[in-house]
């Protein structure tokens, strides 16, 4: 299923496209703290998400790292996320996104890579196992497929995936081969925007370096049940990516 970001204040117009085009929603409000850390706010986003289709909820991200490195910031970022899974609950959404959160530059030969690895994938999968959802693991600033691909195949759990965010990947270190090759069968979500190819800039489809040809070709080889955010900023530039991606998917 294609999906879209619904905003707000435009909720209706969102609705009225989705039902035109037949597509879901992935909520992002969420990621926001002073989102989650205001009940009424919360409350009513609820209420008005509970009358769409929504897929997925973007969890949280900022500040955020579940490496375990700091175990305050470890237990304040475990309780985020599981403040949004219930929030799946309550909505009906079967996945949730999570940044990786990996920041290092060390060689992979660094311990640090398994640690990672290891204290995330029991975090996961603790999560996916209690709230029943599919947590989809998005590469951000990752430069390219390695932790994500050694985080998910240490957790070995069928509701700890990937979601793959075709423009971050371009302008990472490694190209939309190099990515797809690596994670392509665990994929079960995808972003899709453009960019020139060293900023995010959440374009639309079409504006920006993204060889789109090229991504659907390497998609069909790792088929599965997959979802397709247009992560554009604005309901006009999501029916532009829609109108410009129909000719591919």
């Amino acid at each position: 299923m294609i999906l879209v970001v619904p905003v707000p204040e435009r909720y209706d117009e969102y609705l009225s496209f989705a039902k035109e085009k037949r597509l879901g929603f992935e909520i992002q409000d969420f990621i926001f703290p002073q989102i989650l850390d205001d009940e009424k706010k919360v409350t009513e986003l609820l209420s008005l998400y509970e009358k769409g289709p929504v897929v997925s909820i973007h969890g949280p991200f900022i500040d955020l790292n579940f490496s375990g490195g700091d175990k305050k910031i470890f237990a304040i970022t475990k309780e985020r996320i599981a403040t949004c899974a219930s929030y799946c609950k309550v909505l009906g959404a079967k996945k949730m996104v999570l940044h990786s959160c990996f920041f290092t530059v060390s060689p992979k030969e660094d311990p640090l890579y398994d640690i990672w690895s290891r204290t995330a994938a029991d975090c996961l999968c603790e999560i996916a196992d209690k709230y029943d959802i599919t947590l989809c693991i998005e590469n951000v600033i990752d430069r390219d497929p390695d932790i994500i691909k050694r985080m998910v195949e240490t957790a070995s759990h069928p509701k700890v995936r990937v979601c793959f965010d075709v423009g971050h990947a371009n302008f990472s270190m490694a190209g939309i081969d190099t990515w797809m090759n690596a994670l392509g069968s665990y994929i079960v979500h995808y972003h899709l925007h453009d960019n020139g190819g060293y900023y995010d800039e959440h374009l639309s489809a079409g504006d920006g370096t993204v060889e789109w040809k090229r991504f659907f070709e390497l998609k069909k080889r790792f088929e599965q049940d997959s979802d397709m955010l247009l992560e554009v900023r604005t309901l006009e530039s999501a029916k532009r990516s829609f109108v410009f991606l129909k000719d591919y998917a």
